[in-house]
């Protein structure tokens, strides 16, 4: 698995989740413009609500796009430490399978799956990020309470 592989596949995660966000915010809308007026109804309180979700939607479908714009700047030149934009392997003491991340900016843990291995989408503020940020291959830290060693970076 390479950089350039979780990347495609990262961008293509999000571009699905837009669309499908996109056809909620569509229908919500919809039942914003048939949801009975205060003329129509002692209580407009279904129209607010609507209309408080499809801003939450269209937030949240705001944010998606901006972590494709992040991504799609994220640098493949393989490096051997971890930073923002690697792809890297780290295998917990006592564990018998190794964990796959991929450092992004902005994100919340997201998962894909890539040739029958997990990959997960972490934050560089997340707790993990920050203990192994500026960490190479072989390297192992202390991380709630647990050792790890850091398997493979890209």
């Amino acid at each position: 698995m390479d950089k350039k592989q979780v990347l495609k596949k990262c961008l293509g995660f999000l571009g699905d989740k837009i669309r499908d966000m996109e056809k909620s915010l569509a229908s919500i809308q919809k039942g914003v413009i048939d949801s009975p007026g205060p003329s129509q109804s002692h209580s407009d309180t279904t129209r607010f609500q609507q209309s408080n979700v499809a801003l939450g939607v269209d937030r949240r479908i705001e944010e998606l796009k901006e972590k494709v714009f992040l991504l799609q700047g994220v640098d493949l030149t393989p490096k051997d430490t971890i930073f923002v934009g690697a792809l890297f392997t780290l295998r917990y003491e006592g564990a018998r399978e190794n964990m796959v991340y991929f450092l992004v900016q902005k994100g919340e843990g997201d998962t894909i799956e890539i040739d029958s291995e997990e990959v997960m989408f972490i934050s560089a503020n997340a707790p993990i990020a920050e203990a192994v940020i500026g960490k190479k291959k072989g390297d192992k830290i202390s991380f709630r309470n647990r050792v790890l060693e850091i398997v493979e970076v890209q």
